[in-house]
């Protein structure tokens, strides 16, 4: 059997980056490293953006909205950073109404939300992690994959039932509305 592999890759050699708005760890990451990129194989788990593709969106360009900015998210700003095998868009928050920036959240139609914390936590959201590097750190101990974007395999019956308590503990520590 294949063991996963990792959703980016190490350069050879460090590149500068000059994306303008970058937050400073996303850059240190992309000086290092390259994203497989969003059109490679849907198998994986996580697809991470090259860094051309890493682009500034707002709430009216995320997929999910199809244009539409939801109340209080009128000022929110991240950096696309990857998708899901289920074109779920991960990001790297720069400003949100519901989490620190630096935090790395998903957006999907099928994500348990709701993401994040206070009024404007979004149902169809959910907050990953705080920063990249514990981000980065969690899909290493999940075979390149975040539970979070399947919280029906820590379930009875599920692949990761044995972790539930501390899977859960971890998740309503960022989302605290979460019912799972």
């Amino acid at each position: 059997m294949d063991l996963p592999q990792p959703p980016f890759q190490q350069l050879p050699s460090h590149r500068e980056v000059t994306q303008e708005g970058f937050p400073e760890e996303l850059s240190e990451f992309y000086q290092n490293y390259e994203g497989i990129g969003l059109e490679s194989s849907p198998d994986n788990p996580i697809r991470i953006c090259r860094l051309e593709e890493a682009i500034r969106i707002s709430c009216s360009e995320l997929d999910l909205l199809g244009g539409e900015v939801l109340e209080g998210w009128e000022s929110f700003s991240a950096i696309r950073l990857g998708m899901s095998p289920f074109f779920d868009e991960i990001v790297s928050v720069i400003e949100a109404p519901c989490c620190d920036a630096g935090s790395i959240m998903v957006f999907g139609g099928d994500i348990y939300g709701p993401g994040g914390k206070g009024e404007y936590a979004f149902e169809c959201s959910l907050v990953l992690a705080s920063s990249l590097s514990e981000w980065l750190d969690r899909i290493a101990k999940y075979d390149w994959n975040d539970p979070g974007l399947y919280p029906g395999e820590f379930e009875a019956g599920g692949r990761l039932e044995d972790q539930r308590s501390e899977l859960v503990q971890y998740y309503k520590k960022l989302n605290p509305q979460i019912e799972w």
